[in-house]
């Protein structure tokens, strides 16, 4: 609003002015001191923060406008109007008095200038409109804005309080791992060494007196770390994962690590018997992966890639096909190279296409 006053006095007085050239050296000199006068009292008053400060200054711009009214040239009480919203607009009124006061004020203003003034008047009351409702806007879209920051922090929070909660039960996770490694250790392979040198001992001490009795002891010693020795399997067998557990999740991982760091959306689709895929056709599988996934990065644009895993009658199919602009000539860098390459020393074949995005294609023979 106060932009819009500020346009509107500098019409005003370019209107005086030019209404009032036709006047005496004497007027126009009077005319002149009182503008200025006027101009600076409203300066000054931009300036000033303090509400009963620019109350007084309103105070003497209302002052100044009557007196050159009265003394000086008529066409002065046309500041009127534009000052009466600024006072209102500032200091928050009703509009209802805003409005009284402004056609009361039509009395006042003389007959040769009464139009002028009600079209400034108007004009001061359609932009104060306008101007309200644009700040009312900027408001509005300021709490939005402030509410959605607000919102914004409170979910990093969340996610970043969840990520440490996720870590934590993930170290807890490891520590109760090796915890139960150690014991495993501690009561199989623990107790039967144990017994096994208390026995070797005991065949050392007896070897020359007793050959028998010590080729017994050693013999019984042979028998407890055999059975040590399968204790021992058993328990590795129940802690290591299987390979296409290990395996699968592995591809999970590394395709959920890759959606949350590039924001790019990854499926992971799988069937048949993963029994059938053997470690080393996983690790191929795993680093094919991870060298198609840098390139969907490097060059496909895409925004959704789908990884298939399909275990079928004599081989395995791996699939990675994402929706990017796709490349109608396969140029072989090394990435694509060291593909086919570590398929071909497994006795597979790498098929690629770019027609339709950007597919790979793994066969891997079943072992």
């Amino acid at each position: 609003m106060q932009d819009c006053s500020i346009i509107m006095k500098f019409a005003v007085m370019f209107y005086v002015v030019l209404i009032n050239l036709n006047l005496s050296a004497n007027q126009v000199q009077r005319l002149l001191i009182f503008l200025l006068i006027y101009t600076s009292v409203n300066l000054l008053q931009l300036m000033v923060r303090n509400r009963t400060i620019k109350l007084w200054f309103y105070v003497a711009s209302m002052a100044i406008i009557i007196y050159s009214k009265i003394y000086v040239s008529e066409i002065f009480f046309l500041f009127f109007p534009i000052l009466l919203s600024e006072l209102f607009g500032s200091f928050s009124y009703s509009e209802i008095y805003w409005y009284i006061v402004t056609a009361a004020s039509v009395i006042f203003a003389w007959e040769s200038i009464r139009n002028e003034y009600i079209f400034i008047s108007v004009i001061c009351i359609a932009c104060s409109k306008v101007m309200f409702k644009y700040y009312k806007k900027i408001y509005q879209l300021s709490e939005e804005n402030f509410s959605l920051r607000e919102k914004n922090i409170s979910l990093t929070n969340k996610i970043n309080s969840s990520n440490e909660y996720e870590s934590q039960i993930k170290y807890v996770s490891q520590l109760e791992e090796r915890n139960k490694i150690a014991q495993e250790i501690h009561d199989n392979i623990g107790h039967t060494l144990s017994a096994s040198l208390m026995q070797l001992e005991a065949a050392k001490l007896v070897m020359k007196n007793d050959p028998e009795k010590s080729n017994g002891l050693i013999q019984s010693t042979i028998g407890v770390l055999r059975e040590g020795m399968e204790n021992i399997r058993d328990s590795l067998r129940s802690i290591k994962p299987p390979a296409e557990q290990l395996g699968i999740n592995r591809l999970k991982l590394i395709l959920d690590e890759f959606m949350v760091n590039n924001h790019i959306r990854t499926f992971l689709y799988y069937s048949g018997n993963l029994d059938m895929i053997s470690y080393f056709q996983w690790k191929v599988m795993t680093e094919n992966i991870n060298e198609a996934l840098t390139n969907v990065l490097k060059h496909s644009n895409a925004s959704e890639i789908k990884v298939t895993v399909e275990v079928l009658n004599k081989f395995i199919k791996l699939e990675i096909r994402d929706n990017g602009i796709g490349s109608l000539k396969i140029k072989k860098g090394l990435g694509i190279t060291g593909m086919e390459e570590r398929v071909q020393n497994m006795g597979g074949k790498v098929i690629i296409d770019g027609s339709k995005g950007f597919s790979i294609i793994v066969l891997l023979p079943i072992v």
